[in-house]
């Protein structure tokens, strides 16, 4: 994985690129919550490229081919309604720290190889799943204010879940000592 030395410092831009906000008056929460799930997709995705090629069971490489789709096309969604919707970025230290278990998930990864590589992957990806659905929860359903916020997050959360769900059905199946692939 020698591919995660160079990704490291993409990891430091991508927090890097977040620090430029806008003066304009739009709501915190509304703010922190774009950044926060821009951060978690750009992360996830450096994660993703770097454990991709090195997964052998075939629905764990299916669920990140999907994931790096999904990925880009979020960065890409994010990124349109900050711009045509006039909601600057704003870091948080929950959005740091998808960069920091990111930066620290992946020297963890690129030592193991097989089931165990594709086991601490997917525990890895429930994990930072979960904690973007209790953001959720707990912090941007309550408090987002604008239109766009409004509408967006309980469509995302419930994509979020289901994500989420999936993951964990996942780690249970591979997990299961009848299974083979």
């Amino acid at each position: 994985m020698k591919i995660q030395m160079m990704l490291l410092p993409l990891l430091g831009m991508v927090w890097g690129s977040m620090t430029q906000v806008n003066a304009e008056a739009c709501p915190c929460v509304d703010k922190e919550t774009l950044t926060i799930n821009l951060v978690y997709h750009q992360s996830d995705l450096i994660v993703d490229q770097v454990v991709g090629p090195h997964l052998q069971n075939s629905e764990v490489i299916a669920l990140v081919k999907d994931s790096l789709v999904d990925h880009d096309a979020k960065i890409k969604e994010l990124n349109g309604i900050s711009i045509n919707a006039g909601i600057p970025l704003k870091p948080t230290d929950l959005s740091q720290g998808f960069v920091d278990r990111a930066k620290q998930a992946l020297p963890a990864l690129s030592t193991l190889s097989g089931s165990a590589l594709e086991s601490a992957y997917l525990n890895f990806r429930a994990d930072e799943l979960q904690r973007l659905v209790t953001a959720f929860d707990t912090y941007f359903i309550p408090e987002v204010t604008t239109p766009t916020m409004k509408a967006w997050v309980p469509l995302e959360r419930a994509r979020l879940w289901k994500e989420y769900s999936d993951t964990r059905a996942l780690i249970q199946k591979l997990s299961n000592p009848l299974f083979t692939n």
